[in-house]
């Protein structure tokens, strides 16, 4: 079972070169909202990277051991089995299914860079957990049944950063530039504004490499273990709207939020 960090995740990513410094008035606070970690201790996402610094990041746990490039390609997106946790409603270990799908547009040479870590940037997809438990759930107030939506969203300009067979994937305006949609059965839609995700992986079976040039330039397919955070905010108050419009137009600095930290069980 993957064991997700966000303090160790952050680390990783200030390593790779992105700033964690706090600047000016912060937005209203970040909380996470659901987490979740892959059932069982096997591959279930795969990096199948399509040429011209682009490529598709989806679930799967069907593929081989070791699959051929023609196998990564004709990979489909699928459901896969999480244990799902609302954090700020105190619910944990609900039994649920994951569906990932987001890809990378054909881009330049700074769409994909090397370093330590990889990153490929421009990633934009859309993810779905659905609940699969037996008896209903009730949470702020409301009851969802099997087949319920815990959680879903879109999002636009995420950053996948891997380096030997570990990385992840992150997305915020804050850190990336990029938005970060969410929806959901359960949770009101007050507690969801200004999304913030970041996905972990581990056990990358091919150490992460940049291959070929040109049109064939891209990320080395690989197949890896997940776990995650997806986090929020309530929707501002008007005096700290703002604050966030001087932060963004008056100074030009990106508005940096706190989050909780809390470790998925």
């Amino acid at each position: 079972m993957v064991r997700f960090s966000t303090l160790a995740f952050t680390a990783a990513l200030v390593a790779g070169g992105v700033s964690a410094a706090a600047s000016g008035a912060e937005a209203a606070t970040l909380v996470q909202v659901a987490s979740f970690n892959q059932v069982g201790g096997g591959k279930t996402f795969a990096w199948d990277g399509s040429g011209a610094n682009a490529g598709r990041l989806i679930s799967n746990s069907s593929l081989a051991v070791n699959p051929t490039a023609s196998a990564y390609a004709g990979a489909t997106a699928q459901w896969i089995d999480v244990l799902f946790n609302l954090n700020d409603a105190g619910l944990y270990g609900l039994t649920a299914q994951l569906l990932f799908d987001a890809s990378a547009p054909s881009g330049g040479a700074s769409q994909l860079t090397a370093g330590a870590p990889i990153r490929q940037s421009d990633l934009n997809g859309s993810f779905q957990f659905k609940y699969t438990g037996l008896t209903p759930i009730t949470a702020y107030g409301n009851t969802i049944g099997t087949g319920g939506i815990l959680l879903s969203g879109t999002f636009t300009h995420g950053w996948l950063s891997v380096g030997g067979t570990s990385g992840g994937l992150a997305d915020s305006f804050a850190l990336t530039g990029g938005t970060v949609t969410l929806a959901s059965d359960v949770i009101p839609a007050n507690r969801l504004f200004d999304g913030d995700l970041a996905l972990a992986f581990t056990g990358l079976n091919q150490v992460a490499a940049i291959t070929g040039s040109g049109s064939t330039r891209q990320l080395r397919d690989f197949r890896a273990s997940v776990g995650g955070v997806i986090g929020a905010a309530a929707v501002p108050e008007p005096a700290t709207w703002g604050l966030m419009i001087g932060g963004f137009f008056g100074t030009g600095s990106v508005l940096r939020r706190r989050r909780r930290a809390l470790p998925v069980a």
